[in-house]
């Protein structure tokens, strides 16, 4: 469940945007039209609404982008293309993505800062919600030297082969121009299992739909099976109408 996405340097966006669900504190008469996890709020739906050319549709192209560049179905020079061009300082300066979502009960918070070469940071953290101090999962640095340096929670970094473990994905496995949280979700550590929990949601819960996406395969991609059967029999009904 996507809390918050922000981006900056691209497409349309030379500055910091933001688009979050947490509801407004001023206004309380719709509360059925919030969700509750523990103590925190979060809207059910929420419309994005502007004159034409005001970021919409690029709003949403950038949390595709941040979604296939972390599986690995884009390349950073292909990212670098959708760089915000119109003013000069811009391309020097890095893109940055960042966003919070709630995934099997746990809010999550991820980040990764690019320039035309390498993944500069990336990060993951359990989002404290605003309320309480993030807590480390990894972190991801990359030197000018294309150097990759890890660090990750404090459970797995007092383990004695936490060093030789990161040594080798430092220097062998990590590539400077890709994202890592899709590599590092591939681990066996029990210490880093929310590192998979985390790209499942990417993988299998951040789902675009796009005008002219196909209601068959978005229905076969749900996760709630008998919801999806019920949407089936409507879908198959509607087109038995329009034929």
């Amino acid at each position: 469940m996507l809390i918050r996405f922000t981006v900056q340097n691209v497409l349309s966006f030379a500055t910091q945007k933001k688009f979050d669900m947490i509801p407004a504190p001023r206004f309380k008469r719709l509360a059925e039209h919030v969700y509750k996890i523990g103590n925190f709020e979060i809207l059910k739906l929420a419309v994005m609404y502007g004159a034409n050319g005001a970021g919409k549709s690029n709003f949403v192209k950038s949390l595709e982008l941040l979604k296939k560049f972390v599986l690995h179905e884009m390349t950073l020079p292909a990212l670098e293309l959708n760089r915000f061009r119109l003013v000069p300082e811009s391309v020097d300066s890095p893109q940055l993505f960042s966003i919070e979502f709630f995934h099997d009960g746990i809010p999550f918070y991820y980040a990764i800062k690019t320039d035309t070469e390498k993944v500069m940071e990336e990060e993951l953290y359990i989002s404290g919600l605003g309320k309480k101090a993030d807590e480390l999962i990894f972190e991801r640095t990359t030197s000018s030297e294309k150097i990759t340096s890890l660090r990750f929670n404090e459970e797995f970094e007092k383990t004695e082969e936490a060093p030789i473990w990161k040594n080798i994905y430092e220097k062998e496995i990590i590539k400077p121009n890709e994202s890592c949280l899709k590599v590092l979700s591939g681990t066996q550590k029990d210490e880093l299992k929310l590192i998979t929990v985390a790209a499942q949601w990417f993988r299998d819960y951040l789902l675009i739909i796009h005008p002219d996406s196909k209601s068959q395969i978005l229905i076969s991609k749900g996760k709630f099976p008998a919801a999806c059967g019920e949407i089936r029999k409507f879908v198959y009904v509607k087109k038995r109408i329009h034929t």
